[in-house]
């Protein structure tokens, strides 16, 4: 009887373990990205944002907490929009796009009166791993 009850743990175990070391391998673990992401303008000043991603939930705010829209996250890249909160503005909406292996950015800024504007940058993730 105790053999019995011996292999069934060890199967259970096995089991546990392989699906472990699947999660693991496909990197299916979520986690709390923070980027740092520098910008040019037209008149080449530097600009610096701050974004907080939750991979699991796909929730992106800035670093004060204002919530990103349209938000996806992907093993390739990470979009969202931005609106202002601040009436009136000419400023309809912002379209960011981050490239998870290069970390290159692009933001689009869509005005009001028809006109697109787009910025481009590089972001970098606080923690030593390549991918984010």
């Amino acid at each position: 009887m105790f053999n019995n009850y011996y292999c069934f743990v060890n199967k259970k175990m096995k089991k546990l373990l392989t699906i472990l070391l699947l999660f693991t391998i496909h990197g299916a673990w979520a986690e709390v990205i923070n980027l740092s992401c520098i910008t040019y303008d037209t008149n080449n000043m530097e600009h610096e944002s701050h974004f907080i991603i939750d991979t699991e939930t796909k929730k992106i705010t800035n670093s004060h907490g204002v919530p990103m829209h349209n938000t996806g996250v992907s093993e390739q890249q990470i979009v969202f929009e931005f609106k202002p909160i601040t009436k009136p503005t000419a400023l309809e909406f912002a379209h960011t796009s981050i490239n998870r292996v290069t970390g290159k950015l692009r933001t689009t800024f869509h005005f009001k009166h028809g006109t697109n504007t787009a910025l481009y940058g590089q972001c970098e993730k606080s923690s030593d791993k390549k991918k984010f």
